[in-house]
């Protein structure tokens, strides 16, 4: 029996005639109103669908980018993201730079490595703190230009989630 079933016989045995479009739009956007925590809490918790732009993880990411400027489909996983990272996994996560904007980098080190880092990083070598890892792009003509681990340092695990690709 739908949820709305009593809504739809009140609406339709009422004593004030309403019009059929009326009606079909308050049981739209009733349906809406329900499925919309429904979709809200698996966008944030569970998984999303991202586009990848830009071509700072190039040429894994966006191999046509530079001829076609073609995006590339990616799932993010939102579910216990932090759990198993190793070095060479591809990551998303909410830029520190830019908090309203989702980073897609490759881990180069763990907590507790270090790590020889470029610039505009301050040293020349850092020992990534506990709880974090240092992220970097990829593509190598970028590599001075992409925002990264060496632009905002070690990146803690709060932020992170975990990416499949979609072909």
């Amino acid at each position: 029996m739908s949820p709305f079933s009593s809504l739809r016989h009140r609406l339709h045995r009422s004593t004030i005639p309403i019009p059929v479009p009326l009606r079909r739009t308050i049981l739209t956007l009733a349906t809406l109103l329900t499925w919309y925590p429904l979709f809200l809490f698996f966008h944030d918790h569970v998984g999303q669908m991202m586009w990848v732009t830009g071509s700072s993880m190039y040429p894994f990411l966006n191999t046509d980018y530079n001829a076609t400027r073609k995006k590339e489909a990616v799932w993010v996983e939102m579910f216990r993201p932090a759990e198993g990272l190793r070095r060479g996994m591809v990551v998303a996560f909410w830029s520190p730079q830019h908090p309203e904007k989702m980073a897609i980098k490759r881990i180069v080190a763990l907590e507790g490595d270090t790590v020889l880092t470029r610039a505009p990083y301050p040293f020349p070598r850092t020992q990534v703190p506990f709880g974090h890892v240092w992220v970097e792009g990829e593509h190598p003509e970028y590599e001075r230009n992409t925002l990264d681990s060496n632009t905002y340092g070690p990146v803690s695990l709060d932020i992170f989630s975990l990416i499949d690709l979609i072909d």
